[in-house]
């Protein structure tokens, strides 16, 4: 657990792409760096972790973009 104001991932806007795309993306790339990192997509922030779910992640976005989705909907 990341103490109070210690870097624990870094932020990067997003110009262009699928969520999925760039949820890959960041997923390897925390990987690479051994922590979490955040994104900022359509003006909301993502943040995965290396063992992130890239669907779980996704549904998350839309929940937050969309408000609530069902994970039946297809997008």
């Amino acid at each position: 657990m990341a103490r109070l104001g210690e870097e624990v991932c870094r932020v990067f806007e997003v110009n262009g792409g699928h969520i999925s795309e760039v949820t890959n993306e960041a997923i390897e790339l925390a990987k690479k760096e051994n922590r979490p990192i955040s994104f900022v997509f359509n003006s909301v922030i993502v943040t995965v972790e290396a063992d992130s779910d890239p669907e779980m992640i996704v549904l998350g976005y839309m929940d937050q973009f969309f408000g609530e989705v069902d994970s039946d909907e297809e997008f």
